[in-house]
């Protein structure tokens, strides 16, 4: 059991002291002993937790991934969703999906933050981009880089991304998916994002959506609080203001199935009433098949709008010249 010193944190937006309690999370994807509060900010709004640990590396089980880490107790029956190759399935086929919505080009300086061991770059490698990652875990960077250039030293950094210290403006594209609810301080990554992007560039963000309709539904067992790893919990209007303040702003909003984390949540809920066997059985029966193709269709209205469990934001400097997209921010 684990048992981590602690500390208390202020809101990232507004860095008031004023949280008011919504729910004691617990690590219901890896299985780690403890309780981790989350809180709303009674100022601006933004979810976050606190206090938290201060070293959350134990509560990752070596390459750690939503569908799939070596400790984790699904990983039997999430291992089939992970794309593990280069073509554009599983979740680098997600990814792309969202990205082709609003990257106009076919080719150039493409930066993936927290990239894992290179799903995603290595597809985008075999059509023509010129990719760079960076990525904290040693062992998912070898991989990488093994993957990427056929060496250890190929083309992913070890560490922060404020640690990798890029020259201003290195990359046309700069993505983060599922990444800016780990990070410490997303201001300050998204602060140096706006550094070493391109004038012209574009930056998709992609995380858990507050506020749609799986978290309404689902509460303290939605899959996309994901205790403790997640830090913070974005809605769009946080995730407006938090473009703000580091000179971004929202472009277009690419739209991406939510069909995995609904099923994830199901899978959480299920094993808490009837048990982790029926849990698994019940997620084995929504994934693959007709079930899969029914839900992921009667879901597709639902994603392209406000109440998707994916939020996912196109970001680019203020001072951009492309058209900002009329659509809804609340």
């Amino acid at each position: 059991m684990l048992h981590p010193m602690t500390e208390s944190v202020r809101c990232e937006l507004c860095h008031s002291d004023q949280p008011t309690h919504l729910y004691e999370g617990r690590d219901r994807f890896l299985g780690h002993a403890g309780r981790f509060p989350l809180v709303r900010c009674a100022v601006c709004g933004l979810i976050y937790q606190s206090p938290r640990p201060i070293d959350l590396s134990p509560y990752y089980s070596g390459d750690y991934g939503p569908f799939a880490s070596p400790g984790s107790n699904w990983k039997p029956i999430l291992k089939r969703h992970v794309a593990e190759n280069t073509d554009f399935t599983g979740a680098a086929g997600l990814s792309y999906g969202a990205f082709k919505q609003v990257v106009p080009w076919q080719s150039g300086r493409l930066l993936d933050v927290g990239c894992a061991s290179g799903d995603f770059l290595a597809a985008m490698q075999v059509r023509g981009w010129d990719v760079q990652g960076v990525e904290p875990d040693p062992e998912s960077v070898a991989r990488a880089n093994q993957r990427l250039a056929g060496r250890d030293d190929g083309p992913v950094q070890i560490g922060s991304l404020e640690a990798a210290a890029y020259p201003d403006g290195a990359f046309d594209v700069i993505t983060l998916w599922h990444v800016i609810e780990h990070v410490d301080h997303p201001l300050a990554t998204l602060r140096e994002i706006r550094r070493i992007l391109a004038p012209h560039g574009i930056c998709i963000i992609q995380t858990p959506a507050w506020g749609s309709l799986e978290s309404i539904l689902f509460r303290r067992f939605w899959s996309g609080l994901d205790s403790p790893r997640h830090l913070w919990i974005f809605s769009l209007l946080t995730m407006q203001a938090l473009a703000e303040q580091a000179e971004l702003r929202i472009w277009r909003r690419p739209h991406s199935t939510s069909y995995t984390t609904y099923a994830l949540s199901m899978l959480f809920l299920a094993s808490t009433l009837a048990g982790r066997r029926n849990g698994a059985a019940l997620f084995r029966k929504l994934h693959g098949g007709l079930i899969e193709r029914i839900g992921t269709t009667l879901l597709r209205p639902l994603d392209q709008t406000t109440l998707s469990s994916q939020l996912t934001v196109a970001l680019v400097h203020k001072g951009n010249t492309l058209k900002q997209a009329h659509l809804p921010l609340q």
